[in-house]
């Protein structure tokens, strides 16, 4: 899959297109995740969803929607824009320049996203691949909200980020994807697509979920890349969300045993440093902070910066979304 925005929209139902950037860089102290997407209503526009947890416990949000960016070189709304420098070293540009509502990390926790007092926001953001990239297509036809193209990269992503007088570096390593096809969230669905870095260099990606009701996974793919090689590996999640009560548990430990070319990995998720909350709705879309609409619990994304431990002592960090079932929202046709 070409990693320009496709020319011309296939007339497909629920068709969708999108780019994620999401890491944690630990020195800073800040986690960032930016999705920009084909806007449901209308394949032309893009709905951009930028996060950004400062250390201090505040986080910086923006939802918007248009195309007053988008270039062919890449997509863009109405103030995020992706530039692809270049396909083929998968050197990228990341850049906003527009107003952020910051509000504290509980705060988003508890309740949707309310409109108050705006800051100037602005950064560029340098991205280039520092692994292979993950093609993940093999896999995007056994769930009707994967997208049946898929391309996913280790990468670092450095630059300034401005808020009002205030400047902070970022300088970290990330994952990010392009992803496109038919895409439709129509079910209870529990997902965990995360990544790591440990201190000697390892790295590792995971994308699995499962659907209520239904033995085992729709899918569960997993890459470790050791010296610079991606191997492909067998993964099991030891410690997942429950379907059910589940909203104290977002921070607990999560074990992962990995299985890649006749060696083992475990590491544990020792500790969730920052967490930026978002609501997923059906058909497809995304909103800030959690919306909770009645009695039962209603489905949540949270988008976490992450430390990790090996069993044998290696130290590490990265980045960990996971969908915390619920009862999934549907948005008005």
């Amino acid at each position: 899959m070409e990693e320009l925005p496709i020319a011309i929209i296939p007339d497909v139902t629920n068709w969708s297109e999108n780019f994620a950037f999401a890491g944690f860089d630990p020195d800073a102290g800040i986690e960032l995740f930016c999705h920009i997407g084909r806007w449901r209503r209308d394949l032309n526009l893009w709905r951009e969803v930028v996060s950004i947890a400062l250390p201090d416990g505040s986080i910086l949000v923006h939802r918007g929607i248009g195309d007053a960016r988008a270039t062919p070189r890449g997509p863009g709304g109405s103030n995020l824009q992706i530039e692809i420098i270049d396909p083929d070293r998968a050197s990228m540009e990341v850049r906003f320049y527009g107003s952020a509502r910051r509000v504290p990390e509980a705060e988003l926790f508890e309740r949707n996203l309310e409109e108050s007092p705006h800051y100037r926001l602005r950064f560029n953001l340098s991205y280039v691949g520092v692994a292979p990239k993950w093609d993940l297509s093999k896999v995007g036809h056994q769930s009707e909200f994967m997208g049946a193209g898929h391309v996913e990269q280790m990468g670092r992503l450095s630059g300034v980020i401005e808020l009002g007088e205030r400047r902070f570096n970022y300088d970290t390593l990330i994952n990010r994807d392009h992803s496109r096809g038919p895409r439709v969230f129509d079910s209870n669905i529990r997902h965990s697509w995360l990544q790591g870095y440990l201190n000697d260099g390892l790295m590792f990606q995971l994308y699995e979920a499962e659907v209520t009701g239904k033995v085992g996974p729709a899918y569960s793919e997993a890459n470790v890349v050791e010296n610079g090689v991606p191997c492909d590996a067998k993964v099991t999640i030891l410690d997942k969300l429950p379907f059910n009560n589940n909203r104290d548990l977002i921070r607990a430990p999560v074990r992962i045993h990995f299985e890649y070319s006749n060696k083992s990995l475990e590491v544990t998720a020792t500790e969730f440093v920052r967490t930026i909350s978002m609501q997923s709705t059906s058909p497809n879309d995304m909103y800030l902070g959690r919306r909770q609409v009645d009695d039962a619990q209603n489905t949540t994304v949270v988008e976490q910066g992450v430390r990790y431990r090996s069993a044998d002592g290696r130290t590490g960090y990265g980045h960990m979304e996971r969908l915390v079932p619920g009862k999934l929202l549907v948005d008005p046709l």
